[in-house]
Formats: C-alpha cells, sequence, structure tokens
C-alpha cells in the first residue's frame, strides 16, 4: 500500500485481501497519538461502476445485488443498521446519492 499521509503518519499493519491498513501518527506537542484505518477500494467502485452501467435496461427484482461496500466502511457504518434489522435505514443509505459509487444497479430501493 502507498504511503497515502503525509509527514509523521506510519504504517501499522496491511491486511493484502482485505486491502485494509492501519495508520499510526503521534503527536509529540499534545503528547497524543491517532490511528487511522484505510482500505483501498478503487477496484471495487471500478466494479460498481460496470455492474451499474450494465444494469440500464434490466429490470430489478428479488435476488439482485444492488451495492457492493468496501469492508471498513460497512462494518463501520451499514453493519450495524443490518443486524438491527432496520431496513429502512440500509434502503435510504442506499438511495443517498452521497453513496451512489456503492450501488452495482440502478434504481431506488
Amino acid at each position: 500500500m502507498r504511503d497515502v499521509f503525509d509527514g509523521q503518519w506510519r504504517l501499522l499493519s496491511f491486511d493484502p485481501v482485505t486491502r485494509i491498513a492501519e495508520w499510526f501518527w503521534f503527536d509529540e506537542d499534545k503528547d497524543e497519538y491517532t490511528i487511522r484505518t484505510v482500505q483501498e477500494c478503487e477496484d471495487i467502485l471500478a466494479s460498481n461502476r460496470s455492474l451499474e452501467a450494465e444494469s440500464h435496461g434490466v429490470a430489478f427484482g428479488a435476488g439482485k445485488k444492488v451495492a457492493s461496500i468496501p469492508m471498513a466502511i460497512a462494518m463501520k457504518e451499514v453493519m450495524p443498521a443490518f443486524l438491527a434489522k432496520d431496513d429502512d435505514w440500509v434502503k435510504k443509505y442506499l438511495n443517498d446519492p452521497d453513496h451512489k459509487h456503492f450501488r452495482t444497479f440502478r434504481g431506488t430501493l
């Protein structure tokens, strides 16, 4: 994984399967540290764009894959609602224009 943070950021770990990296930064002046979790996901987003383009004119139905969300984001933002069976929240999240890059199928849920 390329060094995506400037300055004092140091790579703590990188999982080549999930492509999730943890970065560490220590602020000596404040005696504080920060850890960031980052997932490389350009391949997921490129695949999503391709699948979404292929879905034009295809009928929407049960069992269609409608989204692919990088694990680091899914675990933090979507899984709590999904596990709580809050389908309305999950639909709202996936229909939000800010999250359109996760969609693999056209339409509104």
